[in-house]
């Protein structure tokens, strides 16, 4: 965990990064810490891949997404962070988001999925909105069970957001143990 380049998105927050040459068929995946330092610079090692078709897609988009996302939500865990989906570009607007990560708290570790704008409306959001909050979250007892979850509460939340799966980026945040302040959070 924690070999890919980086693009950071704010103070704490970074999206994996990589160069595509759709021409050539390519894609260079480049270390995340140097190799070498000197006072002229440093080297990174980077790997050129080469693409190949893309399997079958799923039987819906759906099942991509939660299947990436199950994906996105174990390499944060592996890796200590939170992640969050959240819409794709360099100056995107900090709402709307949804974010999953795993904190300690005094009543020992918990799975927290926070999101904004409220979710009405949604299959597993609705009955758990508070309005008048600039966040909405659910939390219980991590473990196998509400970790898998994840994908599917913040899949979700997306949904009334209005946008296309590749409107969406995946952005990793600090460390976990402490929850990360809510991008909707005033403070």
């Amino acid at each position: 965990m924690g070999r890919l380049a980086r693009t950071a998105q704010g103070e704490g927050r970074f999206r994996e990064a990589a160069f595509l040459s759709a021409s050539a068929g390519a894609l260079m995946v480049q270390g995340r810490h140097p190799d070498e330092r000197s006072d002229d610079g440093y080297v990174v090692e980077g790997t050129v891949l080469r693409l190949e078709p893309a399997a079958q897609p799923a039987a819906t988009v759906q099942d991509d997404l939660t299947a990436l996302l199950r994906q996105a939500v174990r390499h944060g865990l592996d890796a200590g962070e939170f992640v969050c989906l959240e819409v794709g570009g360099w100056d995107t607007e900090p709402v709307p988001f949804c974010m999953f990560g795993v904190i300690d708290t005094p009543e020992g570790r918990m799975s927290v999925v926070e999101t904004a704008p409220d979710p009405e409306g949604t299959e597993f959001w609705d009955a758990h909105v508070v309005p008048g909050r600039p966040s909405q979250s659910l939390s219980a007892p991590a473990d196998e069970g509400t970790i898998d979850v994840a994908p599917i509460l913040m899949l979700d939340a997306a949904s009334r957001w209005g946008l296309e799966p590749w409107d969406l980026a995946l952005t990793f945040v600090g460390r976990s143990g402490e929850a990360p302040r809510a991008r909707a959070d005033p403070r």
